[in-house]
């Protein structure tokens, strides 16, 4: 099992449950008085190898893993399709925005959940690319 080593990237395959992967550090404040559906959270420029390595990751199913109030909260990097023997088409993307659900009573979080969305395709062989990162959170109160 390798690491992959890439400033924004560092993990092992998903294929073991205990060796998680963290592609995005967000610190999410609770209780803000607001729910919000997209925040910047940062804009990111990747070189070749790194998406060379974006790529590997992505089409060896890795996850990252956030925790929230010791709630896990898993999701894919990205997402990748085949298509067609002759010709062949390879699709490789990677998620760049990350939706909370948070559920709380009072000061208690309840329920905590991530979707990933906003695929950026990633392409097989390119130069420098700037790659946004977004995140939303929706918060809901329970009694």
């Amino acid at each position: 099992m390798a690491l992959i080593r890439v400033p924004f990237l560092s993990g092992k395959s998903s294929t073991h449950p205990q060796n998680l992967i963290s592609f995005i550090k967000l610190i999410v404040y609770l209780f803000t008085p607001d729910s919000f559906a997209n925040k910047e959270a940062c804009l990111k420029t990747v070189t070749s190898e790194d998406i060379e390595h974006l790529r590997s990751a992505i089409e060896d199913h890795y996850y990252f893993e956030l925790v929230l109030d010791d709630i896990r909260l898993h999701g894919f990097v990205g997402h990748f399709s085949e298509g067609h023997l002759l010709p062949h088409t390879h699709s490789v993307q990677l998620f760049t925005h990350l939706h909370f659900y948070v559920a709380h009573n009072g000061q208690k979080i309840i329920f905590a959940n991530v979707t990933t969305g906003s695929p950026e395709l990633l392409p097989e062989n390119g130069d420098l690319k700037e790659i946004q990162f977004t995140y939303g959170v929706q918060f809901v109160a329970t009694t």
